[in-house]
C-alpha cells in the first residue's frame, strides 16, 4: 500500500500488523505537528496538542530519552542521530480498515499507478554490529556484578546494528512487513528521518477507563519443530523469573494511575509465536483514576519497564553508565490515539531508524542473575535475524 501514494503525499504514517493488533490505518498530509527536543519536550506541550486535535486521527512517538527526565536520570552521552523526543501529528485524511471494508477519512486518497523510484538492492551495507563481542561481554559482567552487588534484579541491555541503503523507505517497510509476523507495525516519516517498526509489543492501550499492558520477556529462537520450542521457553526458569520481575513492574505503574484494587494480571506467560522467535507475555489490566486521560497515564509510565529493568530507575541509571549509545527513540513508544479518544501504543524494539542513507537497528535483551552472556547475545541477533534477512538482496 505505502509504494501506491503518490511522491508528493508528506508525512506518512502507517500502522497495522498480525494476530489482533492495532486497526491497518494509512494517514498522510497531516494538518497538525508538534516536534519537540531535550528540553522542549514538555508532557503539557504534547497533551495541549492532543487537546486541541480532539476528533481526529493522531499518530506519533515518544523517544525512551524522553523517560530518562521524567525518571531523573542524567545522560553525559550525545544523541547522534538527533531525532526528536516527542513527534506527533494530527490528521483528518486516512484509510482505516473496518472489517473487510476500507473506510476513507477526509479528502480524496492521492493513490498513483506509477512505480515509486527504487533501486535493485534493499540494502548498500549489511547490516553489521557497532561493538565487539567483548565489548558486550564486558557490559553483561557489569551487569551481572551490579545484580550481585543488590543494585537491580534485572536489566535491558541492548546495542546496535548499522547498515546503509538509498532504497524508498515506504518500499523498504513494505518489505519488512511482507515477511515479519508482528502485532505492533509502524511507519512514520519526519522532516529528515523515517521510523520502520515491525514491533511485537504491546505497551498501554484503553478503552474508555479500561487500561491494558501487555510486557514481552522471555525468547527461544525457533527450530521449525512443533511445539517443542514454546516447550522449552515455558519451562525455563530463568525466562520465567524475567517475565514475573517485569510484571511486577508493570503492575505497579499501573496502579499510580489507576483507582485502588482494579489491578489484574489477566494473563500469565503466554506465548507468542514471531517469525525468528517465540516470546512469553502477560497481560495487566485497570482502571483508570478519574481526571487522569490515556495520555498522561502514559507519560507516567514511560519507559516501559520490559525495555529497561527493574527496579527501573536504577536499571536505567547503569544502562546510561555502560551503554555507548543513547537509545533515542528506540525502546520508547509509539503511540496511536483514535477520534474517540482511545490510545493504543507499541514499544519501539524491532525498529529501524533511517536517516539519509544511515540503517540503525537497535536490538537488546533482559539480564538477570543466571543468564549466559553467550546465550543472551545470540539471542538479539536471533531477534534482529527476522528483519535483516528480509532486506538481503
Amino acid at each position: 500500500m505505502l509504494p501506491m501514494l503518490e511522491r508528493t503525499t508528506k508525512n506518512v504514517s502507517l500502522l497495522g500488523g498480525t494476530g489482533g493488533g492495532w486497526p491497518a490505518r494509512l494517514a498522510f498530509n497531516p494538518c497538525g505537528i508538534i516536534t519537540l527536543m531535550g528540553a522542549e519536550a514538555a508532557p503539557d506541550k504534547l497533551i495541549r496538542f492532543i487537546n486541541e486535535h480532539k476528533g481526529k486521527l493522531t499518530v506519533g512517538f515518544i523517544s525512551y530519552d524522553f523517560g530518562l527526565h521524567r525518571q531523573g536520570v542524567k545522560s553525559a552521552k550525545s544523541d547522534d542521530l538527533n531525532l526528536p523526543d516527542i513527534y506527533f501529528l494530527a490528521y483528518d485524511n486516512y484509510l482505516e480498515a473496518v472489517g473487510d471494508q476500507i473506510k476513507n477519512v477526509g479528502g480524496p486518497v492521492p493513490l498513483t499507478k506509477k512505480s515509486p523510484k527504487t533501486f535493485d538492492a534493499m540494502l548498500d551495507d549489511n547490516f553489521r554490529a557497532t561493538i565487539s563481542t567483548d565489548s558486550y561481554n564486558e557490559m553483561f559482567d557489569k551487569i551481572i556484578s551490579y545484580i550481585k552487588s543488590g543494585h537491580v534484579y534485572q536489566i535491558n541491555l541492548t546495542h546496535r546494528l548499522q547498515g546503509a541503503s538509498r532504497q524508498n523507505p515506504r518500499v523498504l517497510f513494505s518489505q519488512m512487513a511482507k515477511k515479519n509476523q508482528a502485532s505492533m507495525m509502524g511507519y512514520i516519516e519526519g522532516e529528515n528521518f523515517e521510523l520502520l517498526s515491525v514491533s511485537p509489543e504491546s505497551f498501554l492501550k484503553t478503552d474508555g477507563a479500561l487500561i491494558t499492558t501487555a510486557p514481552i520477556k522471555g525468547t527461544r529462537a525457533r527450530t521449525g519443530f512443533g511445539d517443542t520450542d514454546e516447550k522449552k521457553l515455558l519451562g525455563d526458569f530463568k525466562e520465567q523469573s524475567e517475565l514475573s520481575m517485569i510484571t511486577d513492574l508493570l503492575r505497579n505503574d499501573l496502579a499510580k494511575v489507576s483507582k485502588t484494587g482494579s489491578v489484574r494480571i489477566t494473563k500469565l506467560r503466554t506465548t507468542q509465536k514471531l517469525t525468528s522467535v517465540v516470546h512469553t507475555f502477560s497481560e495487566i489490566t485497570a482502571t483508570l483514576k478519574n481526571g487522569i486521560s490515556p495520555i498522561e497515564a502514559l507519560l507516567s509510565m514511560l519507559p516501559g519497564g520490559s525495555v529497561t529493568g527493574c527496579p527501573k530507575k536504577r536499571a536505567m541509571e547503569i544502562i546510561e553508565e555502560l551503554e555507548p549509545a543513547r537509545r533515542g527513540v528506540y525502546c520508547g513508544s509509539l503511540i496511536c490515539i483514535d477520534p474517540d479518544g482511545n490510545l493504543d501504543s507499541n514499544i519501539l524494539i524491532r525498529t529501524i531508524l533511517k536517516k539519509g542513507q544511515k540503517l540503525v537497528l537497535p536490538i537488546g535483551g533482559g539480564i538477570v542473575f543466571d543468564s549466559n552472556k553467550n546465550n543472551e547475545y545470540q539471542e538479539t541477533l536471533d531477534k534482529a535475524s527476522s528483519i535483516t534477512e528480509s532486506l538481503q538482496s
